[in-house]
């Protein structure tokens, strides 16, 4: 429970979400075994919990998922995660950075991105 009450903390008083973690298709299983039993593709774990907390508060969430080495973005009107051609930028005051504990060299590498194009011009 206190890892919910964690990942409601930083969800609750977020403009943005980023994560870093793996997306799982509805219906397939993720790397640990764990079915996606859900008619939308989640975010696996923990991190996928804080992702979707945001997505029913209508918050900004970004994905990178290290699996695929990309970024994704959740769509509010096609239901669903949407590639991203470019790194996404944080543009709100209050944003939350979440992710697995199994950060990846490409997950550490998103995250330096991320910042580099957020504060590039400062």
């Amino acid at each position: 429970m206190s890892l919910l009450a964690r990942n409601w903390a930083q969800v609750k008083y977020s403009k943005q979400v980023f994560a870093i973690g793996s997306i799982v298709k509805a219906g397939k299983n993720s790397t640990k075994g764990y079915k996606n039993k859900s008619k939308y593709d989640v975010v696996d774990g923990g991190t996928g919990y804080a992702v979707q907390m945001a997505i029913n508060h209508e918050i900004g969430v970004y994905v990178f998922d290290q699996d695929k080495d990309k970024w994704f973005r959740w769509s509010y009107t096609s239901l669903r995660f949407i590639e991203m051609k470019e790194t996404p930028k944080i543009t709100e005051q209050n944003f939350a950075g979440i992710g697995t504990r199994e950060l990846l060299a490409n997950g550490e590498v998103a995250i330096r991105s991320v910042y580099e194009k957020t504060f590039s011009n400062k």
